[in-house]
């Protein structure tokens, strides 16, 4: 068995591969059709190369990897929406055939009309055209790409914005609210010192994780009652399978890639749970404060949790102790929740994919 750092990510309709060169974005159509579309990952620098930073940065550039993906997979699902509202349109003008025949005539006429007054307009215009098309045509060239320029910038800053607005979230969701629970906890049970370290800042630590996992499985659980979401997490899992399918030596193939687990050591729901267990680590030995401080150095630290943990599962995704796997376990048994059981069309979109992202020298890495 080979180990790989090709990973991916669930779309709408689709999923994303990153491989060692470039990402791959497969999207089922609603015709059926399987569209991919290759593009560039970031530039290495030299902060990919540091041991913690690495993780902050590359954490950060995927998800505004995987917001451009996923906006362009949700462009098919409009496509799909207004090939509805134009279908509708249809059946209800042929439940009228009168009133549409009555239609037609009145825009013949109206055309008819238009069609003698562009004649007696065209003979006064023509000269005035030939002299301005050239003007018009080198301002137009100008114009366009200034425009073009501005819509791509917008569209950066969208999802720039849209990224943070995400990590502020989470932040919030899985940092500040299970301290403000725990803070109150704190007053009314474990009295743990402000400043101190002592067994009752253990157990503070202890439970504040317990709450942030709770929350978390809480999150995940009313998430899995959403069908669209539902879809999302069997792409998820047709990924994983097709991962496991290619680690193994396997051809790509749809039954080759069924008799795969859905879980998978180095997939990001793991990476949000040794997050948690870390933060309850590293929290342990930072003291108890006021509700304010205690918010400020969570913050502050994230990064550095964040940073640590991608360096914990690089490390095991990559092991084959067994020790290891073991401690795999816990991230594993959460992807109960975030992937589901594919059919046969969704590992169909993972192969494409995965078929474009492999590269001849398969030593390669994109760590």
């Amino acid at each position: 068995m080979k180990k790989t750092s090709i990973g991916g990510s669930a779309l709408i309709e689709g999923l994303m591969m990153i491989g060692p060169e470039n990402a791959a974005i497969a999207v089922r159509k609603p015709d059926g059709e399987i569209v991919v579309e290759k593009r560039g990952l970031p530039i290495k620098d030299a902060l990919t190369k540091i041991w913690v930073v690495r993780g902050m940065v590359n954490f950060f550039r995927q998800m505004i990897l995987v917001y451009k993906a996923m906006m362009f997979s949700a462009s098919f699902l409009d496509l799909e929406e207004d090939e509805e509202d134009m279908n509708e349109a249809e059946s209800g003008a042929d439940s009228d055939a009168e009133k549409e025949t009555e239609r037609q005539e009145q825009q013949a006429e109206l055309q008819e009309t238009k069609a003698q007054q562009e004649e007696l307009q065209q003979a006064e215009l023509q000269s005035a055209v030939i002299e301005t098309q050239e003007l018009s045509e080198q301002q137009g060239e100008q114009q366009d790409k200034p425009d073009e320029s501005g819509k791509e910038k917008a569209t950066e800053w969208v999802i720039y914005i849209a990224v943070v607005l995400s990590i502020l979230f989470s932040v919030g969701l899985f940092t500040l609210l299970p301290n403000l629970i725990t803070s109150a906890a704190n007053d009314w049970f474990f009295g743990a010192k402000r400043g101190h370290f002592s067994l009752n800042l253990i157990a503070l630590n202890l439970f504040e994780g317990a709450v942030r996992i709770g929350i978390f499985l809480l999150y995940l659980a009313i998430a899995s009652m959403l069908n669209d979401v539902k879809r999302v997490w069997q792409y998820h899992g047709a990924e994983h399978k097709t991962i496991h399918c290619y680690e193994n030596n396997e051809e790509l193939t749809v039954e080759n890639i069924k008799k795969y687990s859905t879980r998978h050591p180095r997939c990001g729901t793991s990476f949000m749970l040794i997050v948690m267990v870390m933060s309850i680590i590293i929290f342990s030995f930072s003291g108890w404060w006021n509700v304010w401080l205690n918010i400020l150095i969570r913050v502050v630290m994230i990064p550095i949790i964040a940073g640590l943990s991608y360096e914990v599962l690089r490390w095991a995704g990559r092991s084959d102790n067994k020790a290891v796997n073991l401690l795999n376990k816990p991230g594993e048994w959460f992807q109960a929740f975030t992937t589901k059981e594919p059919d046969s069309e969704m590992i169909e979109v993972a192969i494409a994919a995965m078929e474009n992202v492999l590269v001849e020298d398969e030593n390669a890495d994109n760590w």
